[in-house]
C-alpha cells in the first residue's frame, strides 16, 4: 500500500514502532524525528476530523529547549492511492509507557533518576500538559497507555486524534472517540458526549495517585462485603477506594500509607474522587495540582541509606527503608545492566549502574553504602 502527503509526494514508510486499537504507527525512511499513523479502517469522517484536529493549537506548540515535544499532535494528513484520509503524520516521541513506572525494576531502568522526586515531578507535568490542554481540548481517554516518559523524566501525550475538540471554522464538535473505564468517572447510563474537562480531571487525579504511591491504583481491591471482585471500573462505580474509603475495600499488606502524602494532596484527592456528591465543592482544577505538587516538591529529602530513596521530609523517616525493614522489599532500588556477554558458558551477573545526577537531594558524603535489598513482593495487586 501505497501513501501520499496533500502535495501527492509518496511517503517512504518505514519499520512499525506502536500498535493502538485504531492503527498502526510507522516510522518515517528519510525522514529524522517523524512518523506517521495508518488507520486501520476506512472512515469516510477521518478526513474532516483530522484536518479539525490540525487547526487546533497544540499543532503549533514547538520543542522546548531539549527539543522535547509534549503532545504527538497531528500535523499532516496522509492519504491513500484513491486519495482517501489513512492517517496523519507526527513527531516521534521515544520513550516508555507510564505503566512502566508503576513497578520497581522496570521504573529502576526505565529513568536516569528512578526515584519518587522523578515520580512527582512526571505527575507535575502531566497536570502541567492537562491544564494547557483545557478548557478547549479534553483528552477523554485518560490512561498510562497513552503517557510516554523519556528516560529524563519528560512527559509526552499519545493518541492525541483520539481526543475531543470543536473546528474553529466549521463549529462542529469531534467528541473523544476512546475513553478507559478505569481511569473514568462512574456516569450512570454510560458517559455522555461530548466530555468536559471534569472527566479528564477525575482521571488525572488517578494517574498522580499512581505515580506519588509506587504504581498502586486507588481503586485496585475487593469491596467490603462483596462475593466476588468488581474491578476497578466497579469499584469507581461503588465509590470504593483506598485513599478516601479506606474502609471500603479489604486490607492488604505492602500497601503504601495514605499518610505518605501531605494534607494538601489528600484534600486534593477527596475532592476528585467525591465530586458530584452532596456538598462537594468540584474537581480540582490541573493548575491546582500543579501547585500542590510544587509544594511536595519543596518537602522532598534523601535517605541516607540509598541515593535511591527520597521521601516527604515531614515524615521524619525514610518511609521506602520502612517498607524494605517490613519484608516487603525495595520500591525504589538501583538499576540494573547486564554486562557484555562474554562467553555462553559464564553465569548471568548484574552490576549497579552509576548513581543518578544530583537534582538536589542528594544525601551528604559519608553516608552508609548502599545496601542490597530483595524487590518487593507484588502482594498489593488485585489477584
Amino acid at each position: 500500500m501505497k501513501y501520499f502527503t496533500d502535495s501527492g509526494s509518496e511517503l517512504r514508510i518505514g519499520p512499525g514502532i506502536a500498535r493502538g486499537r485504531e492503527g498502526t504507527v510507522f516510522r518515517l525512511l528519510g525522514a529524522d524525528q517523524t512518523c506517521v499513523k495508518i488507520y486501520g479502517r476506512p472512515d469516510p469522517q477521518l478526513g474532516n476530523r483530522l484536518t479539525a484536529a490540525i487547526a487546533q493549537p497544540p499543532a503549533r506548540w514547538r520543542a522546548d529547549a531539549q527539543q522535547h515535544r509534549y503532545v504527538a499532535w497531528p500535523r499532516a494528513v496522509v492519504y491513500d492511492a484513491e486519495g482517501r484520509a489513512a492517517g496523519f503524520l507526527m513527531a516521534e516521541v521515544r520513550g516508555v509507557s507510564l505503566v512502566h513506572l508503576y513497578e520497581a525494576d522496570s521504573r529502576a531502568d526505565a529513568l536516569d533518576d528512578p526515584t519518587w522526586a522523578t515520580c512527582v515531578a512526571i505527575a507535575r507535568e502531566i497536570a502541567v500538559i492537562f491544564g494547557a490542554l483545557h478548557p478547549s481540548i479534553v483528552v477523554g481517554d485518560v490512561s498510562p497507555n497513552n503517557v510516554l516518559v523519556t528516560r529524563a523524566g519528560r512527559v509526552c501525550l499519545i493518541d492525541c486524534d483520539s481526543m475531543q475538540y470543536t473546528d474553529p471554522t466549521t463549529r462542529q464538535d469531534w467528541p473523544a472517540r476512546m475513553v478507559t473505564a478505569d481511569y473514568a468517572p462512574y456516569s450512570p447510563g454510560g458517559q455522555t458526549r461530548p466530555l468536559t474537562a471534569d472527566h479528564d480531571l477525575f482521571g488525572l487525579a488517578i494517574l498522580i495517585c499512581e505515580l506519588l504511591m509506587a504504581g498502586q491504583h486507588p481503586y485496585d481491591g475487593r469491596p467490603v462485603g462483596a462475593d466476588r471482585p468488581e474491578g476497578r471500573a466497579g469499584n469507581i462505580r461503588l465509590g470504593a477506594n483506598r485513599l478516601t474509603r479506606p474502609a471500603s475495600l479489604g486490607d492488604r499488606p505492602g500497601l503504601i500509607p495514605a499518610t505518605i502524602l501531605p494534607s494538601g494532596i489528600r484534600r486534593l484527592i477527596m475532592e476528585s474522587f467525591t465530586a458530584g456528591t452532596q456538598a462537594s465543592p468540584g474537581r480540582p482544577s490541573a493548575l491546582d495540582w500543579v501547585r500542590a505538587l510544587d509544594g511536595l516538591t519543596n518537602q522532598i529529602t534523601a535517605c541516607g541509606r540509598s541515593v535511591y530513596h527520597r521521601y516527604p521530609r515531614y515524615l521524619g523517616r525514610c518511609i521506602w527503608c520502612d517498607q524494605v525493614r517490613a519484608g516487603i522489599g525495595d520500591y525504589f532500588p538501583p538499576p540494573t545492566v547486564s554486562p557484555p556477554r562474554q562467553s555462553t558458558s559464564e553465569s548471568k551477573r548484574w552490576v549497579r549502574k552509576p548513581p543518578p545526577p544530583d537534582y538536589g537531594h542528594r544525601p551528604k558524603p559519608g553516608t552508609p553504602p548502599l545496601p542490597t535489598w530483595p524487590d518487593p513482593r507484588k502482594i498489593w495487586k488485585e489477584r
